[in-house]
């Protein structure tokens, strides 16, 4: 209502409020505060793409539930009129940051903080609707059960009922409500315990504590697993079907003809070599090694080489030549070797350069 007389003045159409940028909406309506800025923008992004909306029910929750209703419940009525003032309502509830709480709104207690993304996180989960939360409530006012949806006064009344009725007014502003304590995984009987405001020297009363907390927050911790679960499946499934069937195949992939299955390869056993041809290769490289480096090859060794070799007539008695292959990284491709007939000599200039021998003639 503030904003009211410039917004009449410089906004003559729905369409042009959806079309203003934020320094338009800074000058020309006088909006200043970031916080009313975001508010407006939230709620123009929404007439803007009304088929994108989330949560139906959020336009009805506004900042006078937020501040009056909301924020009590979760046991943080102090920060009541920072959020009035803010004028924070769902629609900022399900956008607002860290940094918000703490400049704009001053929640700096990391335990606040975190009551607070608990309890919008239970808004999500009941899609904002004000109507099913007030009925699971109701359902859970006489009997213990339920603990996601206890407000902080429904746990005061649970420590009285534990018999813990002299440190239950204690709960009181301290952020303690029913998400907090089933969703924050950190949170064990020494921390309500903490909040309750029982001195660590009274053992049997944290103990007791303890057993009363497990035995009311451990099933609803569990059930919430479950509905994780169930909700996970439930999405991935959804996924996989708006992705062209329950395979997962796309559209394009699953309506075409499946190709052939491969033929089965004939059952031949890999080729043997016989031992005579492998000791004669393996013969026939070590006298090859010895020769290069001038050394005389043993007997055995020697009639393996000639053995193993194809060699063909030489065409004079004094001097054949015959042609070394080399590896394909080699920086030369062919070395030529000079045969004399007594020493039988190779020079080659590395080791690694003998890959097979070839004996040509000339």
């Amino acid at each position: 209502a503030q904003y009211g007389p410039r917004c009449a003045e410089n906004v003559k159409s729905g369409k042009v409020l959806l079309e203003l940028s934020d320094l338009e909406l800074e000058c020309g309506l006088g909006i200043t505060h970031p916080m009313h800025r975001k508010k407006l923008r939230l709620a123009i992004e929404e007439h803007r793409h009304p088929t994108l909306v989330r949560y139906p029910c959020i336009a009805q929750l506004g900042h006078t539930w937020v501040s009056s209703e909301w924020l009590p419940d979760l046991g943080l009525a102090q920060y009541s009129e920072n959020f009035a003032t803010n004028m924070v309502d769902a629609r900022m509830l399900d956008h607002l940051s860290k940094k918000e709480l703490e400049k704009f709104l001053g929640v700096t207690r990391k335990f606040h903080q975190a009551s607070i993304v608990h309890g919008i996180h239970l808004l999500r989960m009941m899609k904002y609707d004000r109507q099913a939360l007030a009925v699971r409530r109701h359902q859970c006012e006489t009997v213990d059960a339920d603990p996601l949806v206890w407000t902080n006064q429904r746990f005061i009344r649970w420590a009285r009922n534990i018999d813990l009725g002299e440190y239950a007014d204690n709960l009181k502003d301290s952020g303690v409500h029913g998400a907090l304590v089933v969703l924050e995984p950190s949170l064990s009987g020494d921390t309500m315990a903490t909040a309750l405001g029982i001195p660590p020297s009274r053992h049997m009363i944290r103990r007791h504590l303890t057993t009363e907390l497990e035995a009311l927050v451990l099933p609803a911790r569990a059930a919430f697993d479950h509905f994780v679960r169930v909700h996970a499946t439930e999405r991935r499934r959804a996924e996989r079907l708006l992705s062209g069937g329950s395979l997962g195949r796309s559209f394009s992939r699953s309506h075409g003809p499946l190709p052939p299955p491969p033929l089965p390869l004939p059952n031949v056993p890999p080729p043997m070599l016989e031992p005579s041809v492998a000791d004669k290769r393996r013969a026939s490289l070590r006298g090859s090694l010895s020769r290069a480096f001038g050394l005389k090859p043993r007997s055995g060794a020697k009639d393996d080489l000639d053995s193993g070799l194809q060699t063909s007539p030489p065409s004079t008695p004094s001097e054949t030549s015959s042609m070394v292959s080399c590896r394909p990284d080699s920086p030369q491709s062919l070395v030529a070797i000079r045969r004399r007939p007594h020493h039988r000599h190779r020079r080659v200039k590395s080791i690694g350069d003998i890959d097979s021998l070839t004996v040509t003639p000339v």
